[in-house]
């Protein structure tokens, strides 16, 4: 079998996928810049109970929850997520406005993975994410398909 006959390999990356859930849209606005800059997929929501719903479809990597949500709180969303066997193990991360340390140790003990204090710097967001997505969250270079054999011209 020549090197034409084998099947050719592509290792393309895999794609983060990110649920953002804040009710206010100017913050889903900034965090959908950031997802954009760093190559991610990603689901926008502004209620608890519609994140609940992408959540079970849509199976993110990684879930950046506002605490204070219109329909019910983030921590009512968490507790609802890791009950759930389709979407207990994905990672959320609390984007929130509650700032004393008492707030911090009570959304990691309630289950969330991050916790990332606003206001916050974008690049505050994209170290972040890049903390608990690792490699697969960076900005990714065009793609380039290239043969060895083909560009010597043999």
């Amino acid at each position: 079998m020549g090197i034409a006959d084998q099947p050719l390999q592509v290792n393309v990356p895999r794609i983060p996928r990110i649920l953002a859930v804040d009710d206010n849209r100017d913050s889903l606005i900034l965090i959908a810049q950031v997802l954009d800059s760093l190559n991610c997929v990603y689901a926008l929501a502004t209620t608890g109970k519609r994140a609940l719903e992408i959540a079970r479809d849509y199976q993110p990597d990684t879930i950046l929850l506002d605490i204070v949500l219109p329909d019910f709180s983030g921590l009512e969303l968490l507790t609802r997520l890791r009950c759930e066997t389709c979407t207990r193990d994905i990672r959320v991360i609390a984007v929130t406005g509650l700032a004393f340390e008492r707030d911090r140790i009570r959304l990691l003990a309630a289950g969330c993975n991050g916790y990332l204090t606003k206001p916050y710097l974008l690049s505050d967001l994209r170290a972040t994410l890049r903390n608990h997505l690792g490699s697969v969250c960076q900005p990714q270079p065009a793609l380039e398909f290239r043969h060895p054999v083909l560009e010597s011209g043999r």
